[in-house]
């Protein structure tokens, strides 16, 4: 189910090598290796586990904050600014 999927994302992002757990194992990683584990081609169902296993730990601590001053802090023009870098950001994969 939806734990051995969050599991597969997780894992395949600990085991990764050091530029990997930055930035990530790439857009297809996560539905290749569920798919090589399970016979399921799917993501982890999970934003937060597909954002670390695809684009690595940089971007993760990034739409943590993201998310942090959205909820919290009531910053507009930041969150605008915040969003546009994690588009660009994204863009590079």
């Amino acid at each position: 189910g939806r734990n051995d999927f969050w599991k597969n994302g997780i894992m395949l992002w600990a085991n990764s090598d050091p530029y990997r757990l930055l930035f990530g194992n790439g857009t297809d990683a996560v539905v290749e290796n569920n798919k090589k584990l399970t016979g399921m081609p799917v993501g982890s169902h999970s934003l937060f586990v597909d954002t670390l296993a695809v684009y690595g730990l940089v971007t993760f601590v990034l739409l943590i904050l993201f998310y942090y001053y959205h909820l919290s802090l009531d910053h507009l023009f930041f969150d605008h600014l915040f969003l546009m870098f994690l588009l660009c950001i994204q863009s590079l994969y």
